[in-house]
């Protein structure tokens, strides 16, 4: 139903993390499957001439807390001599992040936030967000516009915490008093989350009292939709979708997923360990085109996330053709570390960092 073809191609020097999926190529070193320019990351999305503008767009790149660090801001100069050097180079990332427009700053990262732009004709786009965390109202004031984002028509949440949800109560600023209610697909560990944490978004739009109607307070309006593992789904018509759970910490299921039919994407936002069940479904999906995973920091162990090594290792177990890393901390800087991954290209790697717009 879907094939992927990734490009870039934008000319302007914008914090641009976009897959455009469409069928017009420009700087195209192979017009079936991959070209670039250095301003923007883009991957197309069409089959063959029928969605000519489908993409998808990076909201937020960063971890929970997102880039910059407050604390690391808050320092006098007096003490920034008395820090080690590891802890220098978080300072660095973080002052580097907090200066000028964040637009224009590939270090200031909001909380992990992805957008499908899928149009299945000219006449009919559709607009899937995966996760509303903390940071989603900065990023979609920021970012919707530069990117025509209309309306959103579904949302898709991987799981319960703070930086994927806490968006929500911010949907009704995307909607009208008189909207319908937007498609909210959840896995059943992520709905007992929402149901405690947003009650309100669950109930009734009118409430019965003593005969009287109560009226309706104007929050999000949502149609809540439950997601199984493994079984697709369609957000919209015509986009089918496999949530595949992996670990987020030993104590928590957290959904990735695939789509795509004959190019494919794997997506997984956040990942301590691969579920044997989940890995042979995504090689069983046939050759991941573009892998966007978890990387929280350089490296060494964190109960809850990949490191960007453990993040390559899983590249090379997947053998995706492009990988693009996502929820990076104060630990990663833009420009330094997207030029060590460079590297990994004479071993057949094709990893790069992502970033926000």
């Amino acid at each position: 139903m879907i094939s992927l073809y990734m490009m870039r191609s934008i000319t302007r020097p914008i914090s641009f993390v976009a897959f455009a999926l469409s069928s017009s190529y420009s700087n195209s070193i192979n017009s079936e499957s991959l070209s670039y320019n250095h301003h923007a990351h883009t991957v197309s999305l069409c089959e063959h001439s029928v969605r000519p503008n489908s993409s998808i767009i990076f909201l937020g790149s960063g971890s929970s807390g997102g880039t910059p660090a407050i604390n690391q801001l808050m320092f006098p100069e007096s003490l920034k001599n008395t820090f080690d050097e590891r802890f220098k180079k978080l300072v660095m990332t973080s002052e580097k992040a907090s200066k000028g427009n964040p637009r224009n700053n590939k270090n200031y990262r909001c909380n992990p936030c992805l957008i499908i732009k899928y149009q299945q004709d000219s006449n009919d786009e559709k607009f899937i967000i995966f996760d509303m965390g903390k940071t989603f109202r900065e990023a979609a004031v920021r970012w919707f516009p530069t990117h025509k984002i209309q309306r959103i028509d579904s949302v898709i949440l991987t799981h319960g915490h703070a930086d994927a949800i806490f968006g929500l109560d911010d949907l009704r600023s995307t909607q009208y008093p008189n909207s319908g209610p937007i498609d909210v697909f959840q896995s059943k560990e992520c709905e007992e989350t929402t149901r405690r944490v947003f009650n309100y978004l669950y109930k009734d739009p009118k409430e019965n009292i003593n005969d009287t109607i109560k009226p309706k307070r104007f929050v999000s309006n949502i149609n809540w939709r439950r997601i199984t593992p493994y079984e697709a789904f369609e957000p919209v018509k015509g986009f089918s979708i496999i949530p595949i759970p992996v670990m987020h910490g030993e104590d928590m299921e957290c959904m990735g997923f695939l789509f795509g039919n004959k190019q494919k994407i794997c997506y997984l936002s956040d990942i301590s360990r691969m579920l044997p069940k989940s890995l042979e479904v995504i090689r069983s999906y046939g050759q991941i085109d573009l892998l966007i995973i978890d990387a929280l920091m350089l490296n060494g162990s964190n109960p809850f996330h990949f490191s960007l090594s453990e993040a390559i290792d899983m590249a090379r177990t997947i053998g995706a053709k492009k990988t693009f890393t996502i929820g990076m901390n104060v630990s990663i800087d833009y420009d330094i570390e997207n030029e060590h991954l460079k590297s990994l290209r004479k071993d057949g790697l094709d990893i790069e960092l992502s970033y926000d717009g």
